[in-house]
């Protein structure tokens, strides 16, 4: 359902700023907001880009999960 879908992207979130830190995982979110990201593979370029490709990958396998 979509409420199950935004709720797994909430924890992806939360499990992501335990992840990378605090500092890291803000400055990414401002990026996403100040770059207008709205789809998942803009969102996956940009997570690579500013928090690495282990991230990305990490970011990607929680998402089809």
């Amino acid at each position: 359902s979509a409420a199950s879908d935004v709720y797994k992207r909430q924890v992806l979130l939360a499990d992501l700023l335990v992840r990378v830190g605090e500092e890291p995982f803000f400055n990414f979110l401002a990026g996403v907001i100040q770059a207008h990201i709205t789809d998942t593979s803009a969102f996956l370029d940009f997570a690579e880009s500013r928090l690495g490709r282990k991230n990305r990958v990490w970011i990607e396998k929680r998402l089809k999960e």
